[in-house]
């Protein structure tokens, strides 16, 4: 089963679980039906904007629909090519790789503690869906160069340097550069 094809099969199941029909969550979401319809066959990568939205519609946070292989030590360890994932372009038209990549680091989101690695295509920004959420969280950039947009401010990190921020305070994330950032998050209570 492909990513695509697991993500529509989460979210038909999810709609369906809201006993919502694809015209309901069409209105609540301000997705389209035939963007819906796309996305629960599996011929449709939304953007995360539109899971976003969708996510919103349904009263869940955009990790209910990242998908992967459960482990088989207890929870204890994630290989690198199991992570759950979720592959997003930033535009209806772009590609995965024009776009994020969340890989969840944890074996779930089911503790008190959520670890992501993000990857960011250069030019993407979320300014369009900034988070706000209780809690706290710490962010490292691995490689690249990024900026984190947190309430009026404006920081530029380079490689190396990290970031601590209340999650309350409206924020969002730019790759001002030529090349991929990558970052790991810590992020408690799990939000994503």
């Amino acid at each position: 089963m492909t990513i695509l094809t697991s993500l529509g099969k989460r979210l038909q199941d999810m709609r369906n679980d809201h006993n919502m029909v694809l015209q309901g969550l069409a209105r609540k979401s301000g997705v389209s039906v035939g963007m819906l319809s796309q996305i629960e066959r599996g011929r449709a990568n939304p953007s995360f904007r539109t899971l976003f939205k969708i996510a919103r519609a349904l009263d869940a946070s955009v990790s209910s629909f990242v998908v992967g292989i459960e482990g088989e030590d207890g929870g204890m360890l994630v290989r690198s090519n199991e992570r759950k994932k979720l592959i997003l372009p930033i535009s209806e038209s772009g590609s995965p790789d024009s776009g994020l990549v969340y890989e969840l680091l944890c074996p779930n989101l089911s503790g008190r503690l959520e670890m992501i690695w993000i990857e960011y295509a250069p030019g993407v920004s979320t300014h369009e869906t900034p988070f706000a959420h209780q809690g706290e969280e710490c962010g490292v950039l691995l490689h690249g160069i990024m900026e984190a947009h947190v309430g009026d401010s404006c920081l530029v990190l380079k490689s190396g340097d990290s970031i601590y921020l209340k999650s309350h305070v409206p924020h969002w994330f730019r790759n001002p550069g030529r090349r991929r950032a990558s970052m790991v998050w810590a992020i408690t209570p799990p939000s994503f």
